[in-house]
């Protein structure tokens, strides 16, 4: 996800009713306490009608608190795996990974004190049973919300730009609900399966259809020709930048010399699980891209503008990636953060029988705090493994012989030698000038950003795109690409996205 501007909320919380001190913490992303989480219940209900039931979330505290909808059970449609059963029941809904934009309007509730939102949800069309049986299912989730004081707040902090970042998060667990299928039932629900490009419903292959998918070098379904080509070339520089990550864990070559690259992105706790499940997750992704098990899907009525992809984790035989508009705007680059063969990574590691990771938390700075702070969670989680295939195995991948190092890099030095003044974060020193610093990770932060440019978390950036040429013929010294102009970065700036991006490297 893209990180914008926190000076709106930042302002609006030194008036918070909340005193700030309270609710400071030195990662963005640290799940709310157990104390702030108390003020919230969440009941999970059965309805009449078979299948479907409620859930219900409460506000306890004695204000009113602003929730997000986003990655949650009250999401149209859910976008997450949120609904969790037992007994081999599985959730069979789609993942989508979101870029971090703006948070709009229609995408938070007010929740006022001692009252409560509630959702219907028909679980049989989001989870998927085994067979016959009585199955335990909970709902479990990040809830985040803007911690602002009143409506009027909301709406001057949302006109500034909230973006997942300024939310304070709170895990919270709904309580089991004991739902019974018959053999009967289980079958008519086993029919079912994710749509495709039109939303029509996708069958099992035939036989055809098989052999056309082994013979396709990336199969494809609803591209263009150069949709098809941007594929060909993410999945090509997946398998590079997934091979390269292999060779930092246990049994690779480059094991024993860069042990710190896994534990910065995934934790230092349990380093064996951490080792053994990575090596498990990224063995079998690179194992799916390299037989070509994967059907890249373009233009599905469900994507929204601010994803960049989905799965259906559970659709494990025949396996699908929707691609949305996100997506095209990524980098092409196997070694930068939220590219385009990241995304194919962290959508293949979604799936049931590769990863089974979740989205807890996205972009640099939330999984870097999920590392620090929760390292369980960050084992978990689909974008954690993309940083670790996309940033440092391809710094590793340059920068092994040492005859090319980048500014300040080494192997060892990088996560603490910058100058005086300077703080790291992770390949990058940048130089803090806020009262309210307390690190890399935090929602009170800013950097030296020149005048017209914007703090972006990590790094200071420029809108560059012109929008509404009727010819769509761009000036001159501008490059036309999805019908949007885009003006050329200054000297020393980078082009992501539609924005120039300058990373502040002490020394450079």
């Amino acid at each position: 996800m893209k990180f914008l501007s926190a000076v709106a909320l930042t302002s609006l919380l030194s008036a918070a009713s909340v005193q700030a001190d309270e609710h400071e913490h030195e990662d963005f992303g640290d799940m709310m306490s157990a104390e702030q989480a108390a003020k919230f219940d969440l009941k999970f209900t059965a309805l009449e009608k078979d299948c479907y039931a409620r859930v219900t979330l409460t506000n306890k505290d004695n204000q009113t608190h602003y929730i997000v909808l986003l990655d949650s059970p009250f999401e149209k449609p859910i976008s997450n795996r949120v609904f969790h059963g037992d007994n081999g029941a599985v959730y069979g809904g789609l993942i989508a990974e979101n870029g971090l934009s703006k948070i709009q309007k229609q995408d938070v509730v007010a929740i006022e004190a001692g009252s409560s939102h509630s959702s219907d949800v028909n679980i049989c069309s989001l989870m998927n049973f085994p067979g016959a049986g009585n199955y335990s299912i909970t709902v479990d989730f990040d809830m985040m919300t803007i911690p602002v004081p009143d409506q009027t707040s909301l709406e001057e902090a949302l006109k500034e730009g909230v973006t997942e970042a300024d939310t304070l998060q709170a895990d919270l667990e709904s309580n089991p609900l004991v739902l019974q299928r018959t053999a009967a039932s289980v079958a008519v629900e086993q029919e079912v399966a994710p749509p495709d490009n039109h939303g029509r419903l996708l069958k099992t292959p035939s036989l055809l259809r098989q052999v056309a998918r082994q013979l396709a070098s990336v199969p494809t379904s609803g591209c263009s020709s150069s949709q098809a080509q941007v594929i060909a070339n993410a999945v090509a520089n997946a398998k590079v930048s997934t091979r390269d990550s292999l060779t930092e864990l246990p049994g690779g070559k480059w094991y024993s010399s860069y042990t710190k690259d896994l534990s910065y992105w995934l934790g230092t706790e349990a380093s064996t699980r951490t080792n053994n499940d990575a090596k498990a997750y990224l063995s079998r992704t690179l194992a799916a891209l390299n037989a070509n098990q994967v059907t890249y899907v373009c233009g599905n009525s469900r994507c929204r503008s601010s994803v960049y992809a989905f799965v259906y984790p559970a659709y494990t035989s025949n396996k699908y990636v929707y691609l949305c508009n996100q997506f095209w705007y990524a980098s092409t680059n196997k070694y930068a953060r939220d590219s385009q063969p990241g995304t194919v990574v962290h959508e293949l590691l979604h799936f049931d029988d590769i990863g089974n990771t979740d989205d807890h938390a996205y972009g640099t700075t939330a999984i870097r705090s999920l590392a620090l702070n929760n390292p369980t969670k960050a084992r978990s989680n689909s974008d954690n493994y993309e940083a670790f295939t996309e940033t440092y195995a391809g710094e590793h991948g340059i920068n092994r012989d040492q005859t090319k190092a980048r500014c300040r890099y080494s192997p060892s030095s990088r996560y603490a030698d910058c100058p005086s003044g300077y703080v790291n974060c992770g390949l990058t020193c940048f130089r803090p000038h806020s009262s309210y610093w307390k690190g890399c990770t935090t929602i009170f932060k800013k950097y030296h950003c020149r005048a017209g440019y914007t703090d972006m978390g990590c790094h200071c950036a420029r809108h560059v795109h012109s929008l509404g040429l009727s010819s769509m013929t761009c000036k001159t010294g501008e490059t036309k690409s999805f019908n949007r102009c885009y003006k050329p970065c200054d000297p020393e700036w980078y082009f992501r996205s539609g924005t120039c991006i300058r990373r502040e490297r002490a020394g450079c």
